[in-house]
């Protein structure tokens, strides 16, 4: 299993409980390799393929000062085997792939101050992004554009929306 591949397999588990869902989106600060917006309230997933990525992972600035990171709840997912639950930060949950699908092996609690500057600008900046590809009104179940740097962004919209023009 390798990276893009755990990616995929976080923003598919995240398009379950969240209206917009980004990844791998490249921007000033930190980049997620998948994020999730249901109203005010972000999920962060870090993937990990290796070991050595997740003990790498422990030197960046964002897991170092906690409060300049991204999501409410930040989770791991990984293989099994790769990171044991009692080695994770403070408040991070870890997720696993099994044969079913993606396992919650520790619940994330929830970070009581976040970089909410940084992941507007990550909302803002795959706005942007779509410009005027977006379908009027965005008025189906779910929309997904991928980008030239490997960013891809999924949005949920109402059904029954009956709005303006784009977004």
């Amino acid at each position: 299993m390798n990276h893009s591949d755990l990616v995929s397999i976080a923003a598919k588990w995240l398009q379950n409980k969240h209206a917009v869902v980004i990844t791998e989106i490249a921007t000033l600060g930190e980049e997620p390799d998948a994020i999730g917006w249901r109203g005010s309230n972000t999920t962060l997933v870090e993937c990990k393929a290796s070991r050595a990525d997740f003990l790498a992972d422990r030197g960046k600035y964002f897991r170092r000062f906690p409060e300049t990171g991204i999501g409410r709840q930040r989770y791991f997912l990984t293989v099994p085997g790769i990171i044991k639950a009692d080695e994770l930060p403070e408040r991070w949950g870890l997720l696993e792939l099994t044969g079913r699908g993606v396992r919650v092996i520790r619940p994330a609690e929830t970070f009581p101050e976040i970089n909410q500057g940084h992941e507007a600008s990550i909302l803002l900046s795959a706005i942007r992004r779509i410009g005027k590809t977006a379908p009027t009104g965005m008025s189906i179940k779910y929309y997904t554009l991928e980008t030239r740097n490997r960013a891809t962004l999924g949005a949920e919209v109402d059904e029954s929306f009956e709005g303006g023009e784009g977004i």
